[in-house]
């Protein structure tokens, strides 16, 4: 029910700070136009929802390349075998808008937008990137903004975020 209050509150954090995001899948400000529109056509995504995750990912991408013109941030994201990617598939990461329903990846389109964000970060060179080849959690983001708070995420429907303010949890994380 404050999901705008929270998307609000979202945008404004990625102006300013140095940042490390631990994410379960990966961002959705890495991919291209073109996987993007594939996956939610082969998602049999309607619409009206398709359009909500195109201005998601829009705005996101915008103010992603806006805060990497200034400040550092360091993704940590899951690099996973065909067999562990079996296991236990991802989905389009779209916890930010509280989306209702998993949007799943092939491996071959995980793959590409694995390789994407590669590209994007190699782009941008206030970006690190860290690969995780055995990520322990499959369903919990977090991202430490600055030395002043963090964000947990729960990524599956319902999704939850945590905003963490307190100084001793921050510094903990």
């Amino acid at each position: 029910e404050r999901k705008e209050d929270f998307f609000i509150h979202l945008k404004k954090l990625w102006e300013s700070d140095d940042r490390k995001v631990v994410a379960s899948s990966l961002p959705i400000y890495t991919i291209s136009d073109d996987l993007l529109e594939s996956i939610l056509k082969r998602n049999h995504i309607p619409e009206n929802s398709a359009e909500i995750i195109r201005e998601f990912y829009t705005e996101y991408r915008e103010a992603a390349e806006k805060l990497l013109r200034e400040y550092h941030v360091t993704l940590v994201i899951p690099e996973l075998s065909r067999e562990q990617f079996e296991r236990s598939p991802l989905n389009l990461s779209l916890a930010e808008i509280f989306f209702e329903t998993d949007v799943p990846y092939t491996y071959e389109e995980y793959a590409l937008h694995l390789e994407q964000t590669k590209e994007f970060s190699q782009q941008h060179g206030n970006m690190k990137l860290e690969l995780d080849d055995t990520p322990a959690f499959r369903n919990i983001s977090y991202a430490i903004i600055g030395n002043r708070l963090v964000i947990v995420s729960k990524n599956k429907f319902p999704t939850i975020h945590l905003v963490i303010h307190h100084k001793r949890m921050v510094k903990a994380f």
